[in-house]
């Protein structure tokens, strides 16, 4: 599906966990990650509308995989399975 949202919920756990650091700067650095993941997730849509090929409106996995974040905002929650998938993701 591509990185679509808004990184609303990602920036107010960020906002958190850079009050409980006191390193205000980490806001900074998951704004820039937002929009990298923004620019990768419209990249792929428009390599897929080239390719003719549909664009998911849903997806079971994506749908769980924000409950679980949105049910526990912490940045332990959100950023484990973002580097598990960018780990996976350096294959391609």
């Amino acid at each position: 599906m591509g990185e679509t949202s808004d990184g609303l919920h990602l920036l107010a756990a960020s906002k958190n966990y850079a009050q409980a650091i006191q390193d205000f700067k980490y806001i900074d650095v998951i704004e820039l990650f937002i929009k990298e993941e923004q620019r990768h997730g419209g990249d792929l849509g428009r390599f897929l509308d080239l390719a003719g090929i549909p664009r998911l409106q849903r997806n079971w996995g994506d749908t769980l995989f924000r409950k679980i974040r949105y049910a526990i905002p912490t940045m332990e929650i959100w950023t484990t399975p973002v580097i598990m998938v960018e780990t996976l993701a350096l294959v391609y």
